[in-house]
């Protein structure tokens, strides 16, 4: 009996470790960012959509740096097994808040694998860090070209003259000259001159002027990153993204009585049907904005979004059209992280302070 019993748990044991989960990243701004899991970078350059697969333990601690070195890093714990001991997916929002300080808002929190986006970068965990892409270093190259010249001259006679000018490198010059006052000359040549004089005469005069040649700097020299720590990279100077108006709160209406029950489930059976979440949040927008709701009827719409920021962004929405806004309150056990909460909270208070 004992056996079976250990047998069984280790089956389950092996079952539930076998499971796995993702971390989805993405910037709502287009900030790109690297991510860090338990202090091992995962992605080898900076994205505004990073999602990491095969994640078996619990919990990790997960870091955003940004590629912008003057946006401050984000840290945070992460779980990924919900209350039932269930494996969870989370889906991270980089945005700012009221303050303009970037956070991660919870997108979503589920056991539905998420697709990711056809911008997404999708990395499998590791634990060892990959080495960043190595360079060539460029060798700086004189701006001429090597050249052989070669002069020869077999002649006789009297007052002759050879002249070399503006030469690379090597010039080889071989004479043989029967006769009186000759001179050679060369000029501005590089390094290497080779001059063989086989002269029958009197009054000869060889003449070698040399020049140095300045190599051309190159624009920049591209050396191996043997640092990989990527807080310690150049500042990139990036465009900053024009930021959207900030919209005024929107007043509440005046609510006095609610919408029929007969009608409320008609309403929320049209909700129901659209395939999309955006078609959901489109719908359920409409009705709020035209009729007047009570808590508890908000709280049912509030519940067929499957996504936190969905089920947020309708209850900011409905708030004006509610008839009983002292139980506003209530909408707060809808949400499965206390970020949801504050932020609602925050937007109510906006709303009272604008009506002062």
């Amino acid at each position: 009996m004992k056996t079976k019993l250990v047998l069984l748990f280790a089956f389950f044991s092996q079952l539930y470790f076998a499971q796995t989960s993702t971390i989805t990243t993405f910037s709502q701004e287009g900030e790109r960012f690297y991510v860090i899991l338990d202090g091992v970078r995962q992605n080898d350059s900076p994205s505004t959509n990073v999602q990491i697969t095969d994640l078996k333990k619990p919990n990790y601690l997960l870091k955003i740096i940004f590629e912008d070195s003057s946006i401050p890093t984000i840290n945070e714990n992460v779980s990924l097994i919900d209350y039932d001991e269930k494996r969870m997916n989370v889906t991270y929002n980089i945005k700012k808040d009221k303050k303009g300080k970037y956070k991660l808002r919870v997108s979503s929190f589920d056991n539905d694998t998420e697709q990711p986006s056809a911008t997404a970068e999708v990395v499998k965990f590791h634990e060892t860090e990959n080495p960043l892409p190595q360079t060539v270093k460029s060798t700086p190259k004189k701006n001429t070209e090597t050249t052989t010249q070669t002069v020869d001259v077999n002649t006789v006679g009297v007052g002759i003259t050879t002249t070399i000018e503006e030469s690379d490198d090597r010039v080889n010059v071989n004479m043989n000259v029967g006769g009186l006052n000759t001179t050679t000359t060369i000029s501005e040549s590089d390094d290497n001159v080779n001059v063989n004089m086989n002269v029958g005469g009197v009054k000869t005069t060889t003449t070698v002027t040399t020049k140095t040649t300045t190599p051309i700097k190159p624009s920049r020299t591209i050396g191996s990153e043997e640092d990989i720590d990527i807080t310690d990279k150049p500042k990139v100077v990036k465009s900053t993204p024009k930021s959207t108006p900030k919209s005024t709160p929107k007043t509440a209406k005046t609510c006095t009585v609610q919408m029929s029950a007969t009608e409320f489930q008609k309403a929320k059976q049209s909700v129901e049907k659209q395939s999309f979440a955006d078609s959901q949040m489109k719908v359920a927008k409409q009705i709020a904005a035209a009729q007047c709701l009570s808590t508890a009827q908000i709280i049912e719409l509030i519940n067929i979004f499957s996504f936190e920021q969905n089920k947020l962004d309708f209850a900011k929405a409905a708030y004006a059209s509610c008839v009983d806004k002292d139980n506003y309150y209530q909408v707060n056990d809808v949400f499965s992280f206390s970020s949801s909460t504050d932020e609602l909270t925050e937007y109510i208070e906006n709303i009272a302070k604008y009506k002062e």
